[in-house]
Order: C-alpha cells, then sequence, then structure tokens
C-alpha cells in the first residue's frame, strides 16, 4: 500500500495507521511500526498524497436558518459532525504524525502536538486545530446524549446561535488547516 499508493485503495486503509499496542509481544509491534516507517520514508510521495487527499472532505461553509450549506453550494437539514468535521482533522492529524516519523498510533491531540513541535511558526493554526477537534467531540457528545444515539448527525434547528458561532468558527479553523495541509510547503520545512 505506502510503496504503491497509486494502484492500491489507500484512502480506505488510512485508519490502520491508528492502530496502537494493546498487548502482546512488544518487540513485535515495534518491528511492525519500524518496517512502516521505512517504507514511508522509502516513498515520499506517499505523505504528500495523504495531505492532497485531505481535502475530500471539506466542513460546510455555514448555517443559513435551519440549514447546513456545504462548500458546493447545496443545503441540507443536518450536519454530519463525522463526515464533515472529525474525518477531516483525523486525517490531517494522521499525515502530520506520518510525516514527523510517529506512523503508527497516537490521538489526534497528540499529532497535533507533534506537528506545532515540528512546524512551530504554524503553531497557532494546529491550536486552533485542536480547538476544534474538542468542541466537536463535544458538540457530539452532547447530542449523542440528547439523541440517544452516536450524536454525529446534528439538527441545526437544535443549536443555539452560541454553538452555531463556534461551530463556524471551526469549519474556518478546518479549513485553513486543509488548505495549509494540501499545499505541501510546509514538507520541506518538515
Amino acid at each position: 500500500m505506502v510503496g504503491n499508493p497509486f494502484d492500491n485503495p489507500f484512502y480506505h486503509a488510512r485508519p490502520l495507521f491508528d492502530l496502537r499496542s494493546v498487548m502482546g509481544q512488544e518487540s513485535l509491534w515495534r518491528d511492525l511500526e519500524a518496517s512502516v516507517r521505512e517504507a514511508v520514508r522509502a516513498n515520499p510521495i506517499f505523505v504528500r498524497l495523504l495531505a492532497n487527499d485531505c481535502l475530500n472532505n471539506l466542513p460546510p461553509l455555514a448555517f443559513f436558518r435551519d440549514a447546513v450549506i456545504e462548500e458546493s453550494g447545496e443545503r441540507s437539514a443536518t450536519l454530519d459532525l463525522k463526515r464533515s468535521a472529525l474525518r477531516p482533522l483525523v486525517d490531517v492529524g494522521r499525515v502530520f504524525g506520518i510525516a514527523a516519523g510517529s506512523v503508527l498510533g497516537g490521538s489526534t491531540l497528540e499529532r497535533f502536538r507533534v506537528a506545532r513541535s515540528m512546524l512551530p511558526e504554524q503553531e497557532s493554526i494546529f491550536r486552533e486545530a485542536a480547538q476544534t477537534l474538542n468542541v466537536v467531540l463535544y458538540e457530539q457528545a452532547r447530542a449523542g446524549i440528547r439523541q440517544q444515539d452516536g450524536g454525529w448527525k446534528l439538527n441545526p434547528d437544535r443549536l443555539s446561535h452560541h454553538d452555531r458561532q463556534v461551530l463556524k468558527s471551526g469549519f474556518r479553523s478546518i479549513h485553513r488547516l486543509l488548505e495549509f495541509t494540501a499545499a505541501g510547503q510546509w514538507m520541506e520545512a518538515a
């Protein structure tokens, strides 16, 4: 998959980079991680492709009345937090974790901390992303408790004016993060 990402459906396999060792022989885990790290180093285009693919899931632009306005201009009656907010943040965190050499495991917040130390001049973009991740998870938990489900689908009419403003600010942060990541100039500095 890493060696030849063009002929493999690596987009669907990206969550495998989130694997963590839970139990068993630690040496086997270290060997696997070293092998994956070496495969990534041997194919630098892989991180560029991952970075570019982060643009596949864009957050909405805004709320208008009780509708969510998507990047395409389409209106939706619900906000899919997982697809339009959580997934882009996790994908970008994964890219920066892999670029920093931490190819397996690690939470998205840990990966944003690694990115801040790797690119200190861009510290604010990663701090905003971490704050947005916390807001998204908070809104998801609130909705899940209220709706008695996973909380991934939010109805804009149930959001307060303040919650809408906080989420819109988060959407802007995600857009900036995605644009920065996909542009790729940071790869030369890393």
